[in-house]
């Protein structure tokens, strides 16, 4: 039997012992809630949007990875039509100069307004070729970053 080779070996771990991601990508013309997502110029226009603030837990998913792997807020917005949906209920919020992402926690399971501008997600470079993160049928890592960019977060009715 021959011996593997350490650089063998370390591939082979890395292969084997890598969790699972949820590699599902965006087609055009599926129910895959990243579907919908397109990339826009970054002169967007001011939105409003209207729904109800959850925080989610980071997952092996293109959502979360979507959102920067850790936990986010998504306003769930039901099925109304929004122009870029990064989430299942909805579209990732983030955080602006004018509103902390940290102020998202105290807004969960309110209905709120919030105005600001959608934002496009950014591809992905790798910091390392060892690096784990979820590719494309084409072998590219999956983009990051888009979401919902909030200037403005009030409850309902205020």
């Amino acid at each position: 039997m021959k011996p593997i080779h350490a650089c063998s070996m370390t591939l082979l771990s890395a292969i084997c012992l890598t969790p699972a991601i949820d590699l599902a990508l965006p087609v055009a013309g599926s129910s895959h809630p990243l579907a919908k997502t397109t990339m826009k110029p970054e002169n967007s226009e001011r939105v409003t949007l209207t729904g109800v603030v959850i925080r989610k837990e980071w997952s092996q998913s293109a959502e979360s990875w979507m959102a920067g792997g850790s936990e986010y807020y998504v306003l769930d917005v039901g099925d109304a039509e929004i122009e870029e949906r990064t989430a299942t209920e909805g579209t990732i919020l983030r955080g602006s100069d004018e509103v902390e992402w940290e102020s998202f926690e105290d807004f969960v399971g309110m209905e709120v307004v919030v105005e600001g501008e959608f934002v496009a997600p950014q591809p992905y470079v790798p910091s390392s070729p060892m690096e784990n993160y979820p590719t494309g049928m084409d072998g590219k890592p999956l983009p990051r970053g888009g979401g919902f960019k909030v200037s403005s977060i009030a409850p309902v009715g205020d």
